[in-house]
């Protein structure tokens, strides 16, 4: 007997119904064991608006829905101890639940972490689900991220949820995992005004559309009906959140929810050029950390010149004279660098010197040789140094992030000598990731000697592999994205002319997935060739240097040039990542350059300051000396990318007020040939209309017998208006006042230093009120021995 149409139709619709549940079933069963078992890894609470055990219970109840008899376990881990899922992972607290949850044969792992962390630290975050991904991925786990909102909004106009979806899908991208957008599924309810934004359920419901969403990320398809029957809302209503979540997960797929470059703490600037100021803001320079930058700008054919505040007290070295690349120190140092008036002896700031990429970093606690104590406190120190590169806009070095990982690669990577309190390997990774975020590029250490102050009993070191972790975790975190291979880009020489062409030897750092066409083109067509323009390298080949020759076409002097360096792919971790390398073409060192000096007359409108320029780009630092009266006054340090408009103060005597004239000398050295052994006398012509001038007097003992402590006076007589007075021993300013007397210490050494045997020459200088300037004579002070 025939079934009737209808019931034939129910029963294929039925059949085909649950063949969908079925499916849905299987793809749950992630690594088809035939058990289901899901984790969601959490710090976040009830009072955050979702409560994720209800979450699980939700979500349990729609698997078993869609295929009764099979087991099924959703589970919450909830993150304690810490505030991340990052901290979760390193604190050893969490050993044991750590062990567990690798151990489980989970299908599915859900990452949900608090709106505040993700906003605010959203590197962080990345390196959570970075660690996650690595931490699983022995097992066959498939990895989501769970985004939550907190607090739920309470209308549908509300868009805050779209900044958390940026970071979040950004971070998904990077790490290759999928997103769960619960989010879109509340805001979908709010336009439908299924709940109200003020409803008592709206965190239950929260709960519910997550557990939804969840359901139609993995499955691609409805919430089971069996799943709509609940005890807090009716049938009716669960329905109408079910189908809302089902909309707003295939309108988050199909949106584009983050565009342009990500702005972080933790960034690279890619400053190509020749040489690097370098400063660092404590009296004594980091042995390691100064060894192993040295050692990398070297290995890179790079000049740098390091200073720190000992340049200060040694040689009255004025920070302010120089336009440094890179400022760098613990956030204790950098809090001591933000007071712009420390370590100075000008009143004026220049406003034309470039930005120097400030980069901070906080150390391991001391007496930690385990690195236990380290981990503990891992969340808390890097949040506190987000925070300080976020309010003194500097560039975070997340060293500690890297200290983990090394860890994690190699507890080997971590350990120091026996009786040391520091480790080469990881000095040198520090001192990469600073290269790194000054020059946004990676140099591989050479075949040569490595840097060995603490672990000299190592026969090899690990100083590539390190550095090669503290290149990765600046390249991800910066761009919160996962590539990680570079192009290496090196040169041995940087002049270039007709019959010295120059080289450029390319090699990737890492094997490629895929070929990789590397393009090279100069910025300017007319000055240089290249023998070729197109470098291919393959997994088999991308440690083979292949070398371009470069030939001058130009015939002008003195030209600067840079090729840029750019790589194509199919392999993600590769395609886009582009450097450059910098040439000086046809450099004519007998063509002899010096400087000049504007205005040449004073008088009271220009205060004294003149602008100091030279007279062509110099292709090296230039250190010039400002000579007055016999004594070096200032020093100011001039290269390729800041050589003009630097304000120089004069500094005449009554004498040379009387007399309507001031001598300055100026003195040059550089490795820029047409520089060096420069010379020369400047004559500037004093009008100050006529204005009354102070006497200004050094009281200070001709000789005494060292090393002894001496205080020098500053007297300013015939001043009837407000001025500022100062001391200073050659460059050096020793104090200032706003008074007519001053009395300082002369201390060429850290503060509270005795003299030792030698000549110091004092004098002082008041500044009036209407910008005139009077120096006293000098006063030279002989130290001898006792």
């Amino acid at each position: 007997m025939y079934l009737k149409l209808p019931v034939m139709i129910l029963l294929l619709s039925l059949a085909f119904f649950a063949s969908l549940v079925a499916e849905a079933s299987s793809v749950f069963d992630y690594n088809n064991d035939g058990v289901i078992r899901c984790v969601v890894l959490s710090a976040i609470e009830p009072k955050y608006g979702v409560d994720l055990s209800y979450l699980c219970s939700d979500l349990a109840g729609m698997i078993k829905a869609s295929k009764p008899g099979l087991p099924v376990k959703v589970s919450l881990e909830k993150v304690t101890d810490s505030k991340t899922i990052l901290g979760w992972w390193y604190h050893p607290a969490s050993a044991r639940p750590r062990a567990e949850l690798q151990e489980a044969a989970y299908d599915y792992v859900f990452l949900a972490e608090k709106e505040s962390i993700i906003i605010r630290y959203p590197e962080l975050f990345f390196e959570g689900v970075y660690t996650t991904l690595n931490r699983l991925s022995s097992r066959n786990t498939k990895v989501m991220l769970l985004m939550i909102e907190s607090p739920l909004a309470e209308s549908f106009r509300s868009k805050g949820f779209l900044n958390l979806a940026a970071l979040t899908y950004r971070v998904a991208d990077g790490c290759g995992v999928g997103v769960i957008p619960s989010p879109f599924a509340w805001n979908d309810v709010l336009k439908h005004n299924i709940l109200s934004g003020k409803s008592l359920l709206k965190s239950r419901a929260n709960s519910f559309l997550a557990a939804a969403s969840v359901w139609c990320c993995v499955t691609d398809k409805r919430v089971p009906k069996g799943a709509l029957s609940t005890d807090w809302v009716v049938k009716k209503t669960a329905t109408k959140m079910a189908a809302s979540a089902r909309d707003a997960v295939d309108v988050a797929i199909q949106k584009k929810h983050y565009i342009g470059p990500f702005k972080g703490v933790v960034r690279m600037e890619a400053r190509m050029q020749r040489g690097y100021m370098v400063y660092q803001p404590v009296a004594a320079l980091n042995p390691d950390l100064q060894t192993g930058l040295e050692y990398i700008f070297n290995a890179a054919g790079q000049g740098v010149v390091q200073r720190s505040t000992a340049d200060w007290y040694n040689t009255g070295f004025d920070r302010h004279s120089a336009a440094f690349d890179l400022v760098y120190g613990s956030v204790r140092e950098m809090e001591l660098f933000q007071d712009e008036k420390k370590y100075t002896s000008t009143e004026y700031i220049s406003e034309n010197m470039p930005d120097a990429l400030r980069a901070v970093y906080i150390r391991n606690p001391a007496n930690d040789k385990d690195g236990s104590l380290t981990l503990k406190t891992l969340e808390n120190v890097l949040m506190e140094g987000y925070d300080f590169a976020r309010e003194h806009n500097c560039v975070f070095i997340p060293f500690q992030i890297a200290w983990a990982r090394a860890l994690s690669a190699n507890p080997e990577y971590i350990k120091t000598a026996p009786g040391k309190s520091s480790n080469d390997w990881i000095s040198y990774m520090l001192a990469n990731m600073l290269y790194s975020s000054l020059t946004g590029t990676f140099q591989l250490p050479t075949q040569r000697e490595k840097p060995h102050l603490y672990n000299q009993e190592h026969p090899r070191g690990y100083h590539s592999a390190c550095a090669k972790i503290g290149w990765q975790c600046m390249r991800q975190l910066s761009e919160l994205s996962t590539k990680e291979n570079t192009v290496v880009v090196g040169s041995e020489s940087w002049f270039v002319d007709k019959d010295n062409p120059g080289f450029l030897r390319l090699r990737l750092l890492e094997p490629p997935r895929d070929t990789v066409r590397v393009l090279c083109e100069p910025n300017a067509l007319s000055t240089i060739q290249l023998s070729r323009n197109l470098v291919e390298f393959t997994p088999d080949n991308y440690d083979i240097e292949q070398t371009i020759r470069c030939d001058v076409v130009s015939a002008a002097d003195n030209v600067f040039c840079s090729v840029l360096v750019r790589a194509e792919s199919k392999d993600i971790q590769i395609n886009g990542v582009f450097t450059k390398k910098p040439f000086l073409l046809n450099y004519n060192e007998d063509k002899k350059q010096g400087f000049v000096i504007q205005p040449s007359e004073l008088t009271l409108t220009n205060q004294s300051y003149v602008m100091l320029t030279s007279e062509v780009r110099p292709v090296d630092i230039v250190k010039l000396q400002v000579i007055q009266h016999g004594v070096e006054t200032a020093s100011v340090d001039f290269c390729p990318e800041f050589y003009a408009d630097y304000p120089l103060c004069l500094f005449p005597t009554k004498a040379d007020l009387q007399k309507g004239e001031c001598r300055v000398i100026l003195k040059a050295s550089s490795k820029d040939h047409r520089f060096n052994n420069f010379e020369r006398e400047y004559l500037f012509k004093l009008n100050m209309g006529g204005v009354k001038i102070p006497d200004v007097k050094m009281v200070v003992p001709q000789s005494v017998k060292g090393p002894a402590f001496v205080t020098a006076e500053a007297v300013a007589d015939g001043v009837k208006q407000s001025c500022q007075l100062s001391i200073f021993c050659g460059k050096k300013r020793l104090g200032m006042i706003q008074d007519t007397r001053l009395q300082r210490p002369v201390e060429m050494g850290p503060p509270q230093s005795r003299l030792l045997p030698g000549n110091y020459p004092l004098w002082a200088a008041v500044r009036l009120k209407n910008g005139l300037v009077v120096a006293s004579d000098v006063s030279h002070l002989s130290v001898t021995k006792e």
